[in-house]
């Protein structure tokens, strides 16, 4: 792949980043408002599998945008944004049923909002770059 069109592909792993990270953020916080509206729905989307998928996902597009993004403008706070947001969504998903339920969603939340403000940050350090 030649140089013109690596750049576009790194901004593609933030902006996918954003979508996925949103996504996760989006659906823990569903899963505290749905059960209330509907009950059955719970048992589809609070499922183990789909937090795995997630979390399957955000692990492999993370070091994606980041490590080429800290190359690019040597930020250690979005990288730590980015480590630390990754960090809390694996404990969320492999602590689900050992911790107490609000904790977890908690933890995953707030890691989900590191990693959608360190996506966001590294698009614009590389645009300034």
């Amino acid at each position: 792949m030649n140089l013109v069109h690596a750049v576009p592909m790194k901004k593609m792993w933030d902006k996918f980043g954003i979508a996925l990270s949103g996504a996760c953020l989006l659906h823990c916080i569903l899963i505290g408002l749905l059960p209330l509206l509907m009950p059955a729905v719970e048992l589809f989307i609070h499922t183990p599998w789909i937090h795995r998928a997630f979390a399957f996902f955000i692990l492999i597009t993370t070091p994606l945008a980041f490590i080429p993004g800290f190359r690019s403008h040597r930020s250690t706070l979005v990288l730590l944004a980015a480590a630390l947001g990754l960090m809390a969504i694996m404990i969320g998903v492999f602590q689900d049923g050992l911790w107490e339920e609000n904790l977890v969603h908690a933890i995953s939340i707030g890691g989900s909002l590191l990693l959608v403000w360190g996506h966001w940050q590294n698009l614009r350090l590389r645009r300034s770059c």
